[in-house]
């Protein structure tokens, strides 16, 4: 996977080419052997024939985007597609999971707490910028899964009391439209440093 990006730098896929030229070169002797024709090279659009031009001979798929690490890199209309598509699949995960609950709440508490929710917790974390496009899975969470695990209906303001961690009174179930924003900028913080060290280092 490589992203050339044409507001960083000047000639930013041409640089790309170069990177990609030197595993090829160094790559083998560390174990690492690169396959053209299972590279992806994401190019903003209107730089494709400029892409195709430089990636001459090489059969590398050129594209305006695409899925990368459990996330996506492209336009935002791309990325809220993505998101939208694993709200959807999550919130039927919750919905199932509140029957389970029925007859088995501190099993679906613990899946929930230790396992389920870090998934949105990771996508959270390398796309941001979609806050609205969690409201489905947070009613889901509100609607279904908290009073399955109680076994009566609760209130909105019981629900805030809810996500609080249990050290607080709450279930430790977090709420993933109001941990949106702060998990992406925990994530950005966590690799100012390293994305620092990349822009800065010599060509």
């Amino acid at each position: 996977m490589w992203y050339a990006d044409d507001s960083s730098c000047a000639g930013s896929i041409a640089r790309v080419r170069e990177w990609f030229n030197s595993c090829c070169e160094l790559g083998p002797k560390w174990g690492y052997i690169p396959e053209p024709e299972k590279s992806f090279l994401i190019v903003k659009t209107g730089l494709e024939e400029e892409a195709r031009a430089e990636f001459q001979g090489l059969d590398v798929q050129i594209v305006p985007s695409h899925r990368f690490l459990g996330g996506v890199i492209g336009p935002v209309v791309n990325k809220r597609a993505y998101v939208q598509e694993k709200v959807e699949k999550w919130s039927g995960y919750t919905i199932k999971l509140a029957k389970v609950a029925e007859k088995s709440p501190q099993a679906v508490h613990a899946v929930v707490t230790k396992s389920f929710q870090h998934e949105w917790g990771f996508l959270q974390r390398v796309t941001g910028g979609f806050t609205e496009e969690y409201k489905p899975l947070q009613l889901s969470i509100q609607r279904h899964l908290m009073p399955a695990i109680l076994g009566r209906e609760i209130t909105e303001l019981e629900t805030e009391l809810l996500t609080l961690p249990a050290r607080l009174g709450g279930l430790g179930i977090n709420d993933p439209v109001t941990e949106q924003d702060e998990a992406h900028r925990a994530s950005q913080q966590a690799c100012a440093l390293l994305i620092e060290a990349l822009r800065e280092a010599p060509s």
